[in-house]
This record gives C-alpha cells, structure tokens and sequence, in this order.
C-alpha cells in the first residue's frame, strides 16, 4: 500500500502538533478537574495503557480484553462522530474531526488510505500509536482504536442510510512488527 501525504478528503496529514493547539483546549476547574475541549478527561502514559490491556488479558484472557477495549473504543468513536453531526459536518469531515480529535489526544497519526461511502468502507493508517508500548507481540494489540474506527464508520454509515454492521479489523499493527498499524472498518464478508 502507498502512503500519501494527503488523505482521501484531500486534507494533508498531521506530521506534528503545535503544544499550543494542544494547550488551549486543555483547562482545569477550581475543584481540580481536568478537561479537554470541555470533556473530563484523564491524562496517562501510553506505558500505563499497556499495562492495563496486558493485566486484563492475564485475568480474563487476551480475547476477553480485546472484546472490551474493542467494544469500549466503539462506543467511544460513534459518540464522538454522533457529537460532531451537531456542529452540520457531513460524513467525510465528521471522519476527519474525529481523527483529528485523537491525534490532538495522542493516540497517533491517523491518515485514510480509503473512504468509500457507498460500500461504506474505510482503511485507516495509524503511524506512532500506542501499540508502540507492545513491541514483540506478534500479534495485533489496537482493540480500542480498532473499535473506535469501527463505531466512527457505524455511525457515518447510518447517517448516510446503511442498514449495515461495520466490523473493523486490524491489518496491521506495530506490536507485531508492521511498520505502521492499518485498521479497515466494513460490513462483515464486504471484501
């Protein structure tokens, strides 16, 4: 597959963030809460994150842990885009504000490789994510931005009238050795 330096919306991909677009989205209350574009949020190491997918997969096994963080991610990514359709953003920019949303949290670099509606199909490209902090797996370790790819795709899928499921898979990972990690989002036996 090649990789360019411009995604299918024609927007070009993130190289780096500023710290201050980064910074003036962050505020905390009075009371010491921490917020990220007004959202409660908590910040923690990529290595803590690891830490707590390898914990769950020694106490429930690794399927049960890929199971909740896929469905977790899921939930989160169709909020995310269902909160977006608010602001009058069609599909294709829904997609990229809610990439652009997880780069600015550090999840990695997201760029769309493909976006077909019609199918609806997208093949997403994440360089630097966190899967970084698995390293030697041999085998796929992005459950939760898998799935939060998938309920993106679910949620533009219906707005676009698709009476489908979308399924994501991992095609690639970091963890097991790939250079980049690569996340399809489909309807099930789409390909």
């Amino acid at each position: 597959m090649r990789i360019n330096t411009r995604d299918k919306t024609g927007l070009p991909l993130k190289k780096g963030l500023k710290v201050g677009e980064i910074a003036e989205k962050i505020r905390i209350d009075g009371e010491g809460r921490l917020f990220v574009d007004g959202i409660p949020a908590l910040i923690l190491t990529r290595s803590f994150l690891a830490l707590i997918q390898q914990t769950m997969e020694e106490l429930i096994g690794e399927r049960g842990a890929a199971l909740i963080f896929y469905r977790a991610g899921f939930r989160g990514g169709y909020n995310l885009a269902k909160s977006l359709k608010a602001y009058g953003l069609k599909p294709p920019a829904i997609l990229q504000a809610c990439l652009h949303t997880a780069s600015l949290r550090g999840w990695g670099v997201f760029g769309v490789a493909e976006l077909d509606l019609k199918k609806p199909k997208v093949d997403v490209v994440v360089r630097a994510s966190p899967a970084e902090e698995m390293k030697g797996r041999n085998k796929p370790a992005c459950h939760l931005i898998c799935g939060f790819i998938a309920g993106i795709m679910q949620y533009l899928a219906e707005m676009c009238g698709k009476n489908v499921k979308i399924r994501g898979t991992e095609k690639k990972c970091i963890a097991k050795g790939d250079q980049y990690c690569e996340i399809v989002a489909e309807p099930p036996h789409a390909s």
